[in-house]
């Protein structure tokens, strides 16, 4: 018997990976980002959340780490930007978090009106580490058909044609 190796793909250590999941529904869309720090930068990014360094994460202070990435994140809709509402957060405990074993998932909202042409996201959020940015479009159960998926800006904006066999 031969066995083949290959390299494993794992998180990166030294980096803050910001995934986002686009979901265009005709029940509105969803956007999720969950920041995975790598353990290399784990604590830093734990510190940044856990602002009086208590070990423990209050309202506050997970209102406040939200509202950072929520300035530093935009959706558009046809050229407008359009409200983001916090829907679903989800914390690690902070010892968790600080070893590079935790994922900070953040959820939002926002009206997708039903002859939209295009949705728009940004993420300009700055861990204070080096990010990896990776965004995605996820189909939902009620989809809106696709078109053209676009990258621009390192990774850091991602445009989706909706409705591309409906004229305008």
């Amino acid at each position: 018997w031969i066995l083949f190796a290959a390299p494993a793909a794992a998180h990166p250590l030294d980096e803050v990976v910001h995934q986002t999941y686009l979901t265009p529904a005709a029940s509105g869309l969803t956007v999720r980002l969950d920041l995975t720090p790598g353990v290399l930068v784990a604590s830093p990014f734990a510190r940044s959340v856990d602002a009086d360094g208590d070990g423990a994460l209050t309202p506050a202070e997970i209102d406040a780490h939200v509202a950072a990435v929520q300035s530093a994140v935009s959706a558009e809709v046809d050229g407008r930007v359009v409200d983001l509402t916090v829907v679903d957060r989800r914390y690690p405990p902070v010892g968790l978090l600080a070893a590079g074993g935790g994922t900070v998932t953040l959820e939002w909202s926002a009206a997708l009106p039903g002859d939209a042409r295009q949705v728009a996201y940004t993420d300009r959020y700055d861990p204070g580490a080096t990010s990896a940015v990776q965004m995605s479009v996820l189909v939902a159960p009620d989809p809106v058909p696709l078109g053209r998926i676009g990258h621009e800006d390192n990774g850091r904006r991602m445009t989706v044609a909706l409705n591309p066999d409906v004229p305008s």
